[in-house]
């Protein structure tokens, strides 16, 4: 990495699946410069959603209701 690039980004996050989100969002949140890379163009069809349980949805500071289809 460049020492223009280590000097723009406190944190780095290797992949934008539940966990990487969500330690973006909350570094984010506190106010630190998040770079997430993910290998996979997004938004992308998962089946699984990743393996998420609805009662863990509700733990999150934000709605998935919009992501959702029946």
């Amino acid at each position: 990495m460049s020492e223009a690039a280590s000097s723009i980004y406190d944190v780095i996050i290797a992949g934008a699946g539940p966990a990487g989100s969500i330690a973006a969002f909350a570094l984010g949140e506190a106010g630190w410069n998040v770079l997430v890379l993910e290998k996979e163009n997004l938004p992308r069809y998962k089946a699984c959603g990743g393996g998420i349980s609805g009662r863990l949805l509700e733990e999150f500071p934000f709605s998935f209701g919009n992501l959702f289809r029946s």
